[in-house]
């Protein structure tokens, strides 16, 4: 079966991976930003609007471009299994844009 892409969103599946692993917020300290801002955009009783959505994922797509190739590669190898994927799509919906590790 060839490899594909493991495909995810910033703000949703792409932080729950991030907090099931915290050694590579250890290691790789942007990751932490990236978090917090992204809880901050939905946090709080009621629906924050597309706003704040927008304005987090430009800060999470400022953060994962300007990681270094070696950190990027420890994302890889923590957080998917390398036997079925080849690399990790994050997706950006809010602001139309897609990286991939």
């Amino acid at each position: 079966m060839p490899k594909k892409l493991f495909v995810n969103n910033v703000c949703d599946e792409f932080c729950s991976l991030l907090l099931s692993k915290p050694l590579v917020l250890l290691d790789i300290p942007q990751l932490k930003k990236l978090i917090d801002t992204c809880s901050a955009s939905t946090a709080g009783c009621c629906n924050r609007g597309p706003a704040k959505k927008i304005a987090a994922e430009k800060i999470a797509y400022s953060i994962l471009t300007s990681l270094r190739k070696e950190d990027k590669e420890k994302i890889k190898e923590e957080l998917m299994d390398n036997k079925k994927y080849i690399g990790i799509n994050i997706k950006l919906p809010q602001i139309k844009k897609e990286l991939i590790l």
